[in-house]
């Protein structure tokens, strides 16, 4: 998923998956800068990232539909 970023190289999401029908929606918790959480614990990085996300310079924005057609 890349979350309307063409260049994105990597992604996270971390939301419950809405499901109806035969589609999917994912919302993205990708900090914009999340070099800032590099090499901290994953509960210091968890906690770093939270904090960072109030931040509308840094706040996580995305989201991804994606269908399928059970016939195929």
């Amino acid at each position: 998923m890349t979350f309307g970023d063409p260049n994105a190289e990597t992604s996270l999401s971390e939301q419950s998956v809405l499901v109806r029908g035969q589609a999917t929606v994912h919302i993205s918790n990708k900090l914009t800068d999340d070099s800032i959480t590099a090499g901290l614990s994953p509960a210091l990085a968890s906690a770093r990232a939270a904090l960072e996300g109030g931040d509308p310079a840094q706040a996580p924005s995305g989201i991804e539909r994606i269908d399928w057609d059970p016939e195929a």
